[in-house]
């Protein structure tokens, strides 16, 4: 790997710890029981999408921006490290489900994914 190719990468993994940090944060401020338990969490699409996008080369990047969330907001590190493991293992399962059964990447280009994805939270929580 060339050293341009690597600081590429590196630019690529702040900028999505960053954004899924930020993300995270926001989330966070909805959430009415505990401090760190949320029925909105935005970073689940950044981190689906990113890894549709981008490859399964910046799951660190999607580790790290959770870490991040979860040992500033409320957690040990040991339940830190679970969460974020769990958090990037979503997002790792669901672009590998994805580009398995509805066509990749593709699929953020068809037009009713956006209809899809905006009727969602109208659907009844169970």
């Amino acid at each position: 790997m060339t050293l341009s190719r690597l600081s590429e990468n590196l630019a690529v993994g702040a900028a999505l710890t960053l954004v899924y940090l930020v993300a995270g944060k926001l989330g966070l401020m909805l959430a009415f029981v505990h401090a760190s338990a949320t029925a909105v969490w935005p970073p689940t699409g950044i981190a689906l999408v990113a890894l549709l996008m981008l490859g399964p080369r910046v799951w660190p990047a999607i580790f790290l921006g959770a870490f991040i969330v979860n040992i500033t907001t409320a957690g040990s590190v040991a339940t830190s490290i679970g969460i974020a493991a769990g958090n990037t293992l979503e997002g790792v399962v669901g672009a590998y489900l994805v580009r398995r059964f509805a066509r990749g990447p593709q699929v953020l280009r068809l037009s009713i994914v956006p209809r899809m994805f905006s009727l969602l939270p109208c659907s009844p929580a169970c």
